[in-house]
C-alpha cells in the first residue's frame, strides 16, 4: 500500500499522457527523450539492482547468500522460495530451487495500490489502463533477476491468453500466474526447481 498521502491519478491526465517509445532516442552511450516523456524504471529497478549486486558479491568472492529486494530476490546457492498469496498473504507454493544462481521476481496487485486494489501500480501503456487479469506474477530463470523483473511487470498487464501464449513461448523463464479470479496457472518449471503445493 502507498503512503497515506497518495492520491488517486486524474484519469483526464493518464488519458492526455504522452506515450511513445519514439520518442526516446538512443545515442552510443546517452538517451534523450522529447520534453513531454518521463522515463519511470519501477518496472526493471530492482531487478537490475539485484544482477549488478550479485556481480559485485560475486567479484568478492562470495558464493553463499541471498539478496532480496521486495519481490526481487537471487540465490546464489539452491534455496527455498515461499510465494504469497495476494488473496490472503500466506505461502500458496514453496519452490525449491534446483540450479546456483536462481533468480525470481514477483509483481503483483495485492501491495501497491492507492484506497483499493482496483486501483493499483500496475498499468499498460498502450491502453493507459490498469491489468486486471492477474493479482501476482512470479517469473523465475537462472541468473538475470533483470529480465525476471521486466516480464513479470510486462505479463501483469496482459490479458490471460496472450500472457500464457508468451510465457510458453520462452521455456528460459519459469511462471507462475494468479489471477484475480483465484485460478493458478503455471509452466516451465521443471528444470528451475522443485514445487510443493501447500
Amino acid at each position: 500500500h502507498f503512503g497515506a498521502d497518495e492520491q488517486l491519478a486524474d484519469q483526464k491526465k493518464i488519458q492526455d499522457a504522452v506515450v511513445d517509445i519514439d520518442k526516446i532516442y538512443i545515442q552510443k552511450d546517452k538517451i534523450k527523450i522529447d520534453k513531454n516523456i518521463t522515463l519511470d524504471l519501477g518496472g526493471i529497478a530492482k531487478g537490475y539492482s539485484v544482477d549488478k549486486l550479485s556481480s559485485y558479491y560475486q567479484d568478492q568472492g562470495i558464493k553463499k547468500g541471498k539478496i532480496a529486494l521486495s519481490g526481487d530476490i537471487r540465490c546464489f546457492e539452491r534455496c527455498e522460495i515461499l510465494i504469497e498469496s495476494p488473496f490472503d498473504e500466506y505461502p500458496f507454493v514453496s519452490l525449491h530451487s534446483k540450479i546456483d544462481n536462481f533468480s525470481i521476481s514477483t509483481s503483483g496487485t495485492y501491495r501497491r495500490f492507492v484506497k483499493n486494489q482496483k486501483n493499483h501500480h500496475l498499468l499498460n501503456p498502450k491502453t493507459k489502463q490498469q491489468g486486471r487479469d492477474f493479482s501476482s506474477v512470479t517469473i523465475l530463470t537462472q541468473e538475470n533477476n533483470t529480465l525476471c523483473d521486466v516480464y513479470a511487470t510486462a505479463v501483469s498487464v496482459m490479458d490471460l491468453k496472450k500472457a500464457l501464449e508468451f510465457l510458453d513461448k520462452n521455456n528460459q523463464i519459469g511462471y507462475v500466474l494468479v489471477t484475480s479470479k483465484h485460478k493458478v496457472f503455471y509452466g516451465n518449471l521443471d528444470k528451475f526447481v522443485k514445487v510443493k503445493w501447500l
